[in-house]
């Protein structure tokens, strides 16, 4: 009785011995980004202050899409450009205009709207309008009216987004798009 007593310490102390021995691989994912961007263009949220994050448009209803061309209430959102840090604000410049471009391209009539994020159960019949503070559409791939820029003081540049139909039919999903934008310094 005693050797089978001692027999199981020992086999047991044996198999973890072995089991700690085993090797085992994985993988890690390194990400980042490389920038050649030498003045920082903050996103700003107009109602909080606040650079950076997403701007949410919000939630609506299919219903509220009756016809092709229908829009959301949307978001109003800045650009905002500080001289400084970088930034090189050519002598005489007094304006800066912004061109936008969809990373998953245009939709709608002559492609204006900024195509959607082809999501699981993405919404379709609608796209992203963004338009200038005066309501005027910058369609994708285009260029934004001139605005008012300062040499030494921050300057922003407003802008409103909202989901525009351009279909007959729009359905209920994720609604989601990525802008690539450029201020143009003139």
């Amino acid at each position: 009785m005693k050797i089978s007593l001692l027999t199981l310490p020992l086999g047991l102390a044996m198999a973890l011995a072995g089991q700690a021995a085993l090797a085992n691989t994985g993988t890690i994912n390194f990400q980042g980004r490389i920038d050649s961007v030498t003045c920082p263009i903050d996103v700003i949220d107009p109602v909080t202050g606040a650079p950076g994050g997403p701007i949410l448009i919000g939630y609506t209803y299919t219903d509220k899409f009756p016809t092709v061309g229908s829009e959301s209430v949307g978001k109003t959102f800045q650009l905002r450009l500080t001289p400084g840090g970088g930034c090189v604000v050519p002598p005489g410049s007094t304006a800066a205009t912004v061109s936008f471009s969809s990373v998953h391209g245009g939709v709608g009539p002559g492609n204006a709207l900024y195509g959607l994020k082809p999501l699981t159960g993405v919404a379709t019949g609608i796209g992203v309008a963004i338009k200038d503070n005066e309501g005027a559409l910058i369609p994708h791939g285009g260029t934004s009216k001139q605005y008012p820029i300062s040499l030494t003081d921050p300057s922003t540049m407003a802008f409103h987004a909202v989901y525009k139909s351009h279909t007959a039919t729009v359905t209920a999903g994720p609604a989601e798009a990525d802008v690539n934008f450029t201020v143009n310094i003139i």
